[in-house]
């Protein structure tokens, strides 16, 4: 799964530009002067989660206890990046992109005891993705847009805890899920809407559908169990394109 992860961003990294930048030479050839190609920046934020966790780290087989419960909770992180548009007809564009994302997910415990703890992923990805866009009015376009992300920090897991006094530092059972939880390659489907101003500013929104096991879980002797860990996200960004052509 990771060679095949790998072997897809590649892909995207290379091929799409070059293809954008044959789109517009064979639109050049043939005297189609409507065509756009512009280079952009992007920035914006996200708001995001990932599943799976409380079934991951619960230990408890079969549901033989109860009195504790767990709470997944959304988290916000900065996205941005640099894009190319080629839009060889009013109606459509072609969009390479290329990024940086800070998708994080956290689950908070409590049971009847008030022991209570949290455990925070913190990932940030290096995102290639392409996506294809339609203008169905204007300068307002639908976008749909696969990608592909390589996680930068696959160990950053925290723990917190009000049970330090009982259970041992929390920086060792930190250490020690740290070990056996490893984040992975994120691989999703965007779905969007946006404006483009001018030619010049975009606005836009995108719901970010995850399609791969965001955390491997290793063999380890706590009880945690591999389980589907997909992120989910919506994010606003703003950007700024600049004509090449």
């Amino acid at each position: 799964m990771k060679k095949s992860v790998l072997f897809v961003g590649f892909f995207l990294l290379t091929l799409f530009p070059v293809f954008v930048y044959a789109m517009g030479r064979n639109n050049s050839r043939f005297g189609n002067d409507d065509s756009r190609l512009d280079f952009g920046f992007f920035a914006g934020a996200n708001k995001n989660q990932i599943t799976g966790i409380p079934k991951m780290i619960e230990p408890n087989p079969e549901g033989l206890f109860s009195g504790y419960e767990f709470e997944v909770k959304d988290r916000f992180g900065f996205l941005g990046g640099v894009f190319l548009n080629f839009r060889p007809h009013p109606l459509f564009a072609v969009q390479p992109e290329l990024g940086f994302a800070m998708m994080h997910g956290k689950v908070s415990y409590s049971d009847i005891n008030d022991f209570e703890y949290d455990v925070n992923f913190k990932y940030n990805y290096l995102t290639a993705g392409i996506g294809f866009k339609f203008y169905p009015w204007r300068n307002l376009f639908l976008g749909f847009t696969p990608q592909v992300g390589f996680n930068l920090t696959a160990n950053r897991l925290f723990f917190t805890s009000n049970g330090e006094a009982q259970f041992g530092p929390d920086l060792e059972t930190q250490q020690l899920m740290r070990n056996v939880l490893k984040g992975r390659p994120n691989v999703t489907l965007g779905f969007g809407l946006g404006y483009q101003f001018w030619n010049i500013f975009y606005v836009s929104a995108r719901y970010n559908l995850g399609l791969s096991d965001v955390i491997e879980t290793f063999a380890n002797s706590y009880g945690f169990v591999e389980t589907a860990n997909l992120s989910h996200s919506f994010q606003v960004t703003l950007g700024v394109a600049i004509p090449l052509r």
